[in-house]
């Protein structure tokens, strides 16, 4: 009886060691790595793994080796950013839009607020877009 308890703890020893928790690897990047704000409070990841952050300066965007970022026209605080399409969407306080390269390879702004008819967002801060097939729901705390 004792060999088989023996026989048995070495096989779970054996079986937890051999499936232990794996750890994913984590890059840490602080502001003097990107050099912008030290608020970030969304962030994703294109297809080819371009790191996409709505930071309290702009739209914070880098491969981790680099890093740029740009700002809204309305200097507001960018909340929410999502990759859907080939687009970065952004939120921000009472504004809506989506980022797109130019010529030049620098991304520029395009507003989407004027297609809301109502003021529903005008004291709205957007903290999450949901992408959902061909639709982006841009959600704030009272309003979607």
């Amino acid at each position: 009886m004792d060999k088989n308890r023996i026989l048995f703890g070495v096989v779970m020893f054996i079986a937890t060691w051999l499936s232990g928790q794996h750890n994913p690897l984590i890059t840490n990047y602080s502001t003097s790595d990107y050099k912008a704000h030290h608020q970030n409070w969304c962030v994703v990841e294109d297809d080819l793994g371009y790191l996409y952050s709505a930071n309290t300066m702009g739209l914070l965007y880098g491969d981790g080796n680099s890093w740029e970022i740009t700002k809204l026209r309305s200097n507001k605080i960018v909340r929410s950013v999502a990759f859907h399409n080939g687009k970065i969407y952004s939120g921000s306080h009472g504004e809506i839009g989506y980022w797109v390269k130019d010529d030049c390879g620098k991304f520029e702004y395009k507003d989407l607020t004027g297609l809301i008819d109502d003021q529903s967002l005008k004291n709205e801060e957007v903290w999450n877009i949901v992408p959902d097939g061909n639709s982006i729901w841009f959600q704030s705390f009272s309003v979607l």
